[in-house]
């Protein structure tokens, strides 16, 4: 019996991934136009400029503006090499970027917006870099 009970939540667990993967291949899909076009950022969030273009802080505010789980998007796979589109990202830079460009967006509503189980490591990427830029000092 207990054997059987393994198996069902194995069998859940599973699903449970499946569903979030899906989740998370259709809001690439959703998303992948609108990262087009923070192309601009490039430079600022692989680490090779010191801080975004005014371009880029446009785009971002535009993005943030019509669609905010995007930029949700762009963190998260940031965070996961297979799935940064081939674009090398980092991940601290991509969180800083809002405040970077004095954009009020909070990335600790990102799990929510993904769809992410509260306690999954996707969603302590939020949560951490939500606590970090609660204590940081504004500029």
């Amino acid at each position: 019996m207990r054997d059987k009970k393994m198996v069902l939540l194995c069998i859940a667990v599973a699903s449970l991934a499946m569903v979030t993967m899906a989740t998370m291949e259709d809001d690439e899909k959703e998303c992948a136009d609108q990262l087009t076009n923070l192309a601009s950022c490039i430079p600022y969030v692989s680490g090779t400029a010191k801080k975004p273009t005014t371009q880029c802080c446009q785009d971002t505010e535009k993005l943030k503006a019509s669609k905010p789980k995007c930029l949700c998007v762009l963190i998260k796979e940031s965070t996961d090499p297979s799935m940064s589109m081939g674009v090398p990202v980092n991940t601290a830079l991509a969180l800083q970027m809002p405040a970077a460009c004095k954009i009020d967006a909070s990335v600790s509503n990102c799990p929510a917006l993904l769809n992410l189980p509260a306690d999954s490591p996707d969603a302590k990427i939020f949560k951490e870099a939500g606590q970090d830029s609660s204590t940081s000092p504004h500029h």
